[in-house]
């Protein structure tokens, strides 16, 4: 049982080191998402704003999130 435990450990482990050396050598900044706040699960709008960023809903839903 603890081998069975270790080698699902240790399979994580490096599944998440591999996930992390992805980020790190393609040179892309991670950033937040924005509009998520703002629509309900139809995509209306709730708020008339991004609670994160301040841009208008009508701009998200046209552009996409940054």
């Amino acid at each position: 049982m603890l081998k069975v435990f270790l080698g699902c450990l240790l399979f994580f482990a490096v599944f998440m080191i591999m996930m992390a050396a992805g980020i790190i050598f393609s040179n892309k900044q991670l950033k937040g998402s924005c509009g998520g706040m703002l629509l309900d699960e139809n995509g209306n709008d709730t708020t008339g704003s991004c609670g994160i960023c301040g841009r208008p809903a009508e701009e998200i839903k046209l552009q996409g999130c940054d």
